[in-house]
């Protein structure tokens, strides 16, 4: 049962349990397609100078099931996980990287883009 008008976007921090093949959430979605690649700009930031980088988007849909023992009154929810990485990173540079769970819509590069830029708390790197 999911309820009509529930909206979300939460960065990513634990890597969760999932179904096979692939057993863990961040594996899932950089096993699927690029949707795109999108060039950014990057400020400089702790004696590293500006650049610029190229970024892939990726989606995976896929619905969470409480554990009913310890959530009696939880019900399956379908989330997507939206990932942002930096494929190539420039030499002596951290490459860049993102993921954000969300219920909005996010399998096409638009859509990935504007949970993205809907993240209140990301940085300019992931714009």
């Amino acid at each position: 049962m999911e309820e009509v008008g529930e909206r979300a976007i939460i960065r990513c921090v634990h890597n969760r349990r999932v179904d096979a093949p692939w057993r863990l959430a961040h594996a899932a979605v950089r096993a699927q397609p690029v949707l795109g690649r999108v060039t950014i700009p990057v400020p400089r930031a702790h004696g590293t100078p500006a650049r610029t980088a190229t970024v892939e988007r990726r989606a995976w849909r896929t619905t969470r099931r409480p554990d009913r023992a310890q959530y009696p009154h939880a019900w399956p929810l379908t989330w997507t996980l939206v990932a942002v990485g930096e494929p190539h990173p420039t030499p002596a540079c951290e490459a860049l990287h993102g993921l954000w769970w969300t219920r909005e819509p996010a399998t096409t590069l638009a859509e990935g883009q504007e949970v993205v830029r809907q993240d209140p708390c990301r940085g300019p790197i992931e714009a």
